[in-house]
């Protein structure tokens, strides 16, 4: 495309040069005009002829332009128009009372480029009670964040089930699954509109900024946040207050404390965190703070791709592999 453009330049510039050459040499030759009106004509073409190829050369854009709103609104059409099966909708409803979430067996394993078995995580089998908060630890590389996209289905599983209250999940009810999680992960983004909550509690906004301490730096207006001119920190206390207000029953943290001051990592630990278990939230994070280890009801811990217990005996329904 850039050759074409380049030799459609050249050729619209040969052009303009010999056009303009005619008119001062070749017309005086050719016909009875005055010097005068010949100059005055090459001269007014001179000057017409940066807008009228800026003009020319808009026109490109503003078709590229407009095809990429023709294939948004397309997009946005058929999204519209798909149809959730009718199953989807009523266990996307009974996913909402979960009790239990459980993985049988799960694995995940990175391809390499020539199709090599990389990284392995897993298998693991491992049962997530409603209400309860999950610590996960472990060094950097040892599988913790490829876990939690396993979790999510973010990964395919390679191998084993993932499972809520004994329905096991696969196309039909994937997307319902994956409705029942807000994450932060490390390297989020966060959008200046509140999507995916269509109506909020202003009250229990305003509190919330509150109770983060952000409410001097930005504000929910509407729908938007009035300002995302924040550190990384204060971002991500943002974007906990999206996945507050989002209403979902399973939060997931990757390592969201990292990017916090010392008080308010002991603020996440020892007054969000219960304010979330009380709201009977599930909490799965990630985290490396030793120091607040006592706040989970269960901790694991993940080296070279496998997860483990922590301080405590697994039960039969909290078999780890």
């Amino acid at each position: 495309t850039q050759s074409l453009q380049a030799h459609d330049f050249v050729w619209s510039q040969v052009t303009f040069f010999v056009l303009t050459g005619l008119m001062a040499f070749a017309v005086p030759m050719l016909s009875s005009v005055s010097l005068e009106t010949v100059a005055m004509t090459t001269t007014a073409t001179l000057f017409l002829i940066g807008p009228v190829s800026s003009i020319v050369g808009s026109l490109p854009v503003f078709a590229q332009a407009n095809a990429a709103a023709e294939r948004i609104l397309a997009l946005e059409e058929s999204l519209q128009n798909l149809s959730s099966p009718p199953d989807e909708m009523s266990l996307e409803g009974r996913f909402s009372r979960f009790k239990a979430i459980q993985l049988n067996e799960v694995q995940f394993s990175h391809k390499s480029a020539g199709g090599e078995v990389g990284f392995e995580v897993g298998p693991i089998s491992l049962n997530i009670e409603r209400g309860s908060t999950v610590f996960i630890t472990g060094g950097n590389g040892s599988g913790k964040t490829s876990f939690l996209y396993l979790l999510l289905s973010l990964y395919p599983t390679a191998h084993g089930t993932i499972s809520v209250d004994g329905i096991p999940i696969g196309t039909t009810n994937i997307h319902a699954y994956r409705n029942l999680f807000s994450t932060i992960f490390s390297d989020n983004h966060l959008f200046e509109e509140l999507y995916g909550v269509e109506n909020h509690d202003p009250d229990e906004a305003k509190h919330l900024f509150e109770l983060l301490e952000i409410d001097h730096k930005v504000a929910l207006e509407g729908r938007r946040f009035s300002s995302l001119k924040l550190s990384t920190g204060q971002k991500k206390r943002v974007a906990m207050i999206a996945a507050i207000l989002e209403k979902r029953p399973v939060c997931v943290f990757d390592e969201w404390a990292a990017d916090q001051d010392p008080y308010f990592r002991e603020k996440f630990y020892k007054v969000i965190l219960p304010y979330l278990k009380e709201a009977g939230i599930t909490v799965i994070a990630i985290t490396h703070d030793d120091k607040y280890f006592d706040v989970a009801d269960v901790r694991m811990h993940m080296a070279d791709g496998k997860l483990t217990f922590v301080d405590a005996e697994p039960s039969a329904s909290r078999k780890i592999a």
